[in-house]
């Protein structure tokens, strides 16, 4: 990457980030619903891999194919945008650093915005480093508790964490914790952020995406 094949982007917006492909052969002007910086780093270099198996007789390339795929493909869970009446993040940033990545995506698209978070993280993970990465950057940070039975002592957490910073809360149960942290965002129209772990996010969407049906949303 930055030598044999690179990337210039061309825009970084929720749901429709676009940028240029740049190898060997391939010129490519393409758009993207998947969110971040990683994920246009790693679409790059996946078809840096593209162009070298044509390049070596392995695969033949469809332009169109190429396109619509990169434009249409999910990955659930990695700066995720949920769509709702607030604008909600999901990210399983489960390391320190993820969770810096988590950070600097934050700054790409909500720059001019404040920014509530639910982290759930697990006692055997470096919890100071990630929330050392995330706090500065958020306006309100909730812990709470993963749904995982390695989430031995989440207020563990919450006391170290009370200790450095002055915008952490508590909320042991997960879907109390949303709930508290998406009134407020609603309230003051932020932007609502839920990572720390994959068991958090799953149980974030379970209980946002249920409760979204129930309200005929």
């Amino acid at each position: 990457f930055g030598r044999d094949f690179n990337c210039e982007v061309r825009k970084f917006e929720l749901g429709k980030n676009a940028f240029d492909f740049k190898g060997k052969k391939w010129n490519l002007s393409l758009e993207t619903r998947l969110n971040g910086a990683q994920a246009v780093e790693n679409l790059t270099t996946s078809l840096a891999v593209l162009e070298l198996l044509e390049e070596k007789g392995i695969f033949k390339a469809d332009e169109g194919k190429i396109f619509n795929t990169i434009f249409t493909m999910n990955f659930e869970g990695r700066f995720e945008w949920l769509p709702a009446d607030v604008t909600i993040i999901l990210d399983a940033a489960h390391n320190t650093p993820a969770m810096k990545m988590v950070k600097k995506n934050l700054n790409l698209y909500f720059s001019q915005k404040r920014v509530n978070a639910v982290i759930g993280i697990l006692n055997d993970k470096d919890y100071k480093g990630m929330i050392n990465a995330i706090a500065p950057v958020v306006d309100k940070l909730y812990i709470t508790t993963p749904k995982s039975s390695r989430a031995t002592d989440p207020f563990q957490i919450y006391t170290w964490a009370v200790e450095n910073y002055n915008n952490v809360g508590f909320v042991k149960k997960i879907e109390e914790a949303i709930k508290t942290c998406l009134d407020m965002s609603k309230r003051e129209k932020d932007v609502m952020l839920i990572s720390g772990s994959f068991y958090t996010i799953g149980a974030a969407r379970t209980f946002l995406t249920g409760n979204m049906e129930a309200d005929g949303k």
